[in-house]
């Protein structure tokens, strides 16, 4: 009986990535210390099941990743990020954030996952219970999916 995986992650056009394992990542200074702690355990889950360490570093400029809360009239986005090598992930802080799954709030630490998927390579995947899949409800909380984990073992492998 063959077993058969489908993949359902994808990638930016050009397959962007980074050329390191060990990112540095910086807070701007709008970034509560209470939001802190969320950001900080997605970037371990990623560390946690992929070859990437995070490590942190005080000023913005020499970070690789670098996470504020922007003001924007987009109402299609919680949050924005790009593709290796820019790293920027920025937060809509007209939102309604959690640090902890609660009703009608957006859980920081997936929306992080999710972002940080972006700043890693992997683009929008059409599996619903993935990180990566482009939408999230309020009050929900998501771990990295297999589909999340192959996706970037298929951008980053070979290196």
């Amino acid at each position: 009986f063959p077993f058969h995986t489908e993949s359902h992650y994808s990638f930016f056009e050009g397959k962007p990535k980074w050329n390191k394992k060990n990112l540095s990542y910086a807070f701007n200074q709008n970034v509560f210390k209470e939001a802190q702690q969320p950001l900080k355990n997605a970037l371990n889950e990623w560390a946690s099941k992929t070859p990437f360490k995070f490590y942190y570093v005080k000023n913005m400029n020499q970070a690789d990743i670098k996470f504020s809360f922007v003001r924007w009239d987009r109402p299609d986005a919680l949050a924005h990020s790009l593709p290796p090598p820019d790293g920027r992930v920025n937060f809509d802080v007209n939102r309604s954030w959690s640090y902890v799954p609660k009703k009608d709030f957006y859980d920081m630490q997936t929306v992080a996952l999710h972002e940080l998927g972006h700043v890693l390579g992997l683009s929008h995947s059409t599996e619903v219970n993935a990180v990566m899949y482009p939408t999230v409800r309020t009050g929900v909380r998501k771990r990295l999916h297999k589909d999340d984990i192959n996706g970037i073992k298929a951008l980053y492998k070979g290196k």
